[in-house]
């Protein structure tokens, strides 16, 4: 797994999202209980899909109204999140594509408002609300692709 501060925040940098900034610091959780902050009820639902570890990091366009929500959870191992992904993506009509570098999934609905991406034992969930005149999860998918494959999760 990437570090603490990792791939949801690699990527926003490797993205340069220009006028986009940190809103705070990230909010990290390791182990069950760690996840409980995180996400509001259902750290045993993700604690049994194999989350170990979750950063989650809010972006603002300044000047606008665009809010970036980076998710990232870190799994057990590299099968964990590649079953998560896709059944996530699957359940919420999305279309799932492996590629050398990762999988990822678009949603049918706006492919520029979400997006899931996977890298060994790492899925990051991007989300884009309100309306900043940019695509900024487009130019997020085009960097997880430029960052290449990354070191090997294994299980």
């Amino acid at each position: 797994m990437e570090g603490a501060y990792g791939l949801g925040q690699e990527l926003f940098r490797a993205a340069v999202l220009p006028g986009w900034y940190a809103v705070d610091d990230p909010d990290v959780g390791v182990g069950l209980e760690g996840l409980y902050p995180l996400v509001d009820g259902a750290a045993d639902f993700y604690w049994e899909r194999g989350v170990r570890v979750a950063v989650f990091q809010n972006f603002r366009q300044a000047g606008g109204n665009g809010m970036l929500e980076i998710q990232h959870f870190g799994f057990r191992g590299a099968t964990e999140a590649g079953r998560f992904l896709e059944d996530v993506c699957r359940n919420e009509g999305g279309e799932a594509t492996r590629y050398d570098t990762g999988s990822q999934c678009l949603f049918s609905v706006d492919p520029t408002r979400r997006a899931l991406l996977g890298r060994n034992r790492d899925v990051v969930d991007v989300r884009l609300y309100g309306n900043p005149g940019s695509d900024p999860v487009v130019e997020l998918v085009r960097a997880f692709h430029r960052m290449g494959p990354g070191p090997v999760g294994g299980e």
